[in-house]
């Protein structure tokens, strides 16, 4: 019965994780970003939770390098790709 009720949850959020639609961040703000971000600044950036942003990464929405064991870094070129509206 735990299982169903943790499969049931992960299911609802890797669906709010597909459906989420970020604020629009302004240019200079996005040209004044490092190379790279830590994941909590990505989460202040988007406006989320960091367990959000981590969310975002596992399933892949959100590019991220991991540097040893504990480390993420999101490239600021990917975080503008996925803040980018496609044409």
């Amino acid at each position: 019965m735990r299982l169903s009720v943790v499969a049931d949850n992960r299911a609802k959020a890797d669906n709010h994780a597909k459906a989420v639609a970020f604020q629009p961040i302004d240019d200079e703000t996005l040209k004044s970003l490092p190379a790279a971000l830590s994941v909590r600044q990505v989460a202040r950036l988007l406006q989320c939770e960091i367990h959000f942003a981590y969310r975002l990464i596992y399933l892949g929405k959100l590019p991220a390098m991991r540097l040893g064991k504990r480390t993420w870094r999101v490239p600021s070129v990917g975080l503008q790709r996925v803040l980018t509206p496609p044409i």
